[in-house]
């Protein structure tokens, strides 16, 4: 009886170990596998994004993006927060990537991945700066005589740009420009200063500057005023024998010497600019009157005189009675006296 017993209430121990066995055992088809959204974004900036799972079995993440950062990417049964993270999508186009959940499965499960969608776009490229940009169609340095003119270039940049001038005399049209082709005029008008001057136009653009020169001739110097000096005077006083006369003349032009009486004489008879040595011969005067007579220095339209006064010949016996007035260029004059004789 006893023995009986006994193997009676160990069958029913083992029964109710079994049975409690299989209570904490979950049936294949009870089991979750689950996993919430299956797209998420990540913003453009960058950032993160969350997707919530329910995993029944040991399970890893397998993904192909070097952009892309997730955790945790495996771990054992449970419940998970699956955070996907990025860096700035700054590549200029929207980037996707794909996450693929797997479970390890055993001979009584077969769960099929599940694939997470990862999309980020990008914010706004904006092209790199280029660096700054100007140039000349022809040339930095220009040339002008002294009568002025126009100059005319183009200014190529791919920066606003402003001008300034060193010389207000030279007008410069226009004096500011855009990125592009700009034509710039610069207006020269005659020098009247006997001085070469230069206009340099300062190009700034951005944080540098670029220049053109303009070049301009003196003005011609204005001929000196004609000047005819003569020493030691203008007026010769000769005896009535004659004889010659030494003059100085100097001139800052071209001269000519002209005489009115024949028996005078010149040498030379023009000079160039500077100092010339002038001899004037005068004649005897056989005439008991004085006479007067001139030569004329002519520079650059004007005159300068020389007057010749010649004393009279002395008293003869029998003399030849003067006439008053001119003769053979020497004019006469004086008194004419006459003698009462007895015949």
């Amino acid at each position: 009886m006893i023995k009986t017993f006994m193997r009676i209430g160990f069958a029913l121990g083992a029964f109710a170990m079994l049975f409690a066995t299989a209570c904490e055992e979950v049936a294949p088809d009870e089991l979750n596998f689950k996993v919430s959204p299956l797209s998420v974004s990540i913003a453009a900036e960058g950032g993160s994004a969350e997707v919530q799972a329910e995993i029944p079995l040991a399970w890893s993440v397998s993904f192909q993006a070097d952009w892309l950062r997730m955790a945790p990417t495996s771990g054992d049964k449970g419940t998970y927060t699956l955070v996907f993270s990025a860096q700035k999508n700054d590549t200029g186009e929207t980037r996707t990537a794909t996450a693929v959940v797997s479970v390890q499965n055993t001979q009584e499960t077969d769960f099929q991945p599940i694939t997470i969608t990862v999309i980020q776009t990008s914010v706004a490229v904006v092209p790199p700066t280029p660096d700054p940009a100007l140039s000349f169609s022809n040339g930095t340095s220009f040339h002008l005589d002294e009568k002025g003119g126009t100059v005319r270039f183009t200014v190529t940049s791919n920066v606003p740009w402003t001008l300034e001038n060193s010389l207000s005399d030279f007008t410069v049209t226009p004096t500011s420009g855009q990125a592009g082709e700009t034509g710039v005029v610069v207006t020269v008008p005659a020098n009247t200063v006997e001085k070469e001057r230069t206009a340099v136009l300062t190009f700034k653009y951005a944080d540098k500057t670029a220049q053109v020169s303009i070049t301009q001739d003196a003005a011609t110097p204005a001929p000196p005023e004609p000047q005819l000096t003569i020493s030691p005077s203008n007026s010769i006083t000769a005896g009535y024998e004659g004889g010659s006369f030494t003059l100085t003349v100097t001139s800052n032009v071209e001269w000519t010497a002209s005489k009115e009486a024949e028996d005078v004489s010149i040498r030379p008879t023009s000079g160039s600019a500077g100092t010339t040595t002038v001899v004037i011969a005068v004649a005897e005067n056989k005439v008991e009157k004085v006479r007067e007579t001139r030569v004329t220095f002519t520079y650059s339209g004007k005159t300068a005189v020389v007057t010749i006064t010649q004393a009279a010949a002395p008293h003869q016996d029998n003399p030849a009675v003067g006439v008053g007035g001119e003769i053979n260029g020497w004019e006469y004059g004086g008194t004419i006296t006459f003698e009462e004789t007895e015949i």
